[in-house]
C-alpha cells in the first residue's frame, strides 16, 4: 500500500503522521452520490423548491449531473437577477396569444445557447401549454452531450 496523504498514521514519524499528500483534480472529482448511489459531480437541486437535496439518512448532499445543474439554473433564473450576467431567461408572460409559444421558445434558446456553443446540450423540442386564463406550463426536452441522456425540464408560471 502506497504511502498518501498527511495523517494516513497519526501516530507515525511526526505530528501529522507520514507520506506525501495526495491531490486530485478538484474539477474530476465525484463528490456526490444520486438516488441509485451512483457518483456525480454536482450538489443536486429540488426542481420545486430550488433548495439542495440532503439524503435523509447520511445528511450529505446528494448529487446529479452538473450539466444537468447549469440547465436547471439556466431556465429557472431570471435574467439579470444573478452575478453571472448571461445566466437565466427573460420572459414574462402577461398576456398569451398566438406568438407566446414562439415567445418561449426564443427565450429557452437565449438561455442554453452558451450550454448549446460549448456542445454540452443540444435542444430536442419546446413545448408550451395554457393551463389557466394567464397561465402557462413549459417542457424542454434536451439531450446532455457528455453522457448522451436525454431528460425534460418542466415549470409553469402559474
Amino acid at each position: 500500500m502506497a504511502d498518501q496523504g498527511l495523517g494516513n498514521c497519526p501516530v507515525g514519524t511526526s505530528a501529522f503522521g507520514y507520506g506525501k499528500p495526495l491531490r486530485m483534480n478538484s474539477t474530476a472529482a465525484l463528490l456526490f452520490l444520486d438516488k441509485s448511489k451512483g457518483q456525480r459531480n454536482a450538489a443536486e437541486i429540488n426542481s420545486v423548491s430550488g433548495d439542495i437535496v440532503r439524503d435523509p439518512v447520511t445528511g450529505i448532499h446528494r448529487g446529479m449531473d452538473s450539466v444537468s445543474q447549469q440547465v436547471y439554473l439556466a431556465l429557472r433564473t431570471l435574467l439579470g437577477s444573478s452575478v453571472v450576467r448571461d445566466l437565466g431567461i427573460s420572459f414574462k408572460i402577461t398576456t398569451i396569444s398566438e406568438t407566446t409559444a414562439q415567445k418561449v421558445r426564443d427565450a429557452v434558446t437565449a438561455a442554453l445557447e452558451a450550454l448549446v456553443s460549448r456542445r454540452l446540450v443540444e435542444v430536442v423540442s419546446v413545448k408550451s401549454n395554457r393551463i389557466k386564463i394567464t397561465g402557462i406550463e413549459v417542457l424542454v426536452v434536451w439531450k446532455n452531450l457528455t453522457n448522451g441522456e436525454t431528460e425534460t425540464a418542466r415549470w409553469t408560471n402559474g
